[in-house]
């Protein structure tokens, strides 16, 4: 990851680490990351039932998470990357590529 990597590296696995449920989000413009997102729901059964507890993630899930998500941004110039969270675990992660063109144009010759 470009630009403020030792930052990035602490949000994402604070954000990782702490989110019960949510989505922590990655943007990135010009092959860099510009911007940082976490989004954390609560759900009210969950919080009224104490004793169903979060899991724990461990350092060797912790590194494979953060090994993913540079495989995923590496070569990307733009878009995101969005990991979502599910009882402290990490379920699912989604990249969204935009690719641009020069010089693409519409039916009427006006820009996309």
């Amino acid at each position: 990851m470009n630009g403020g990597t030792a930052f990035i590296n602490d949000f994402v696995e604070e954000s990782v680490r702490q989110i019960r449920f949510g989505v922590l989000m990655i943007i990135v413009q010009d092959g860099k990351v510009v911007q940082l997102e976490r989004t954390e729901k609560f759900q009210v059964q969950a919080m009224q039932n104490k004793t169903v507890q979060a899991e724990k993630i461990t350092a060797t899930v912790l590194e494979r998470v953060r090994e993913h998500i540079y495989r995923e941004v590496a070569g990307m110039r733009y878009g995101q990357i969005l990991v979502k969270i599910v009882n402290g675990r990490v379920n699912q992660i989604e990249k969204t590529e935009k690719r641009r063109w020069a010089g693409a144009c519409g039916l009427d010759g006006e820009g996309i």
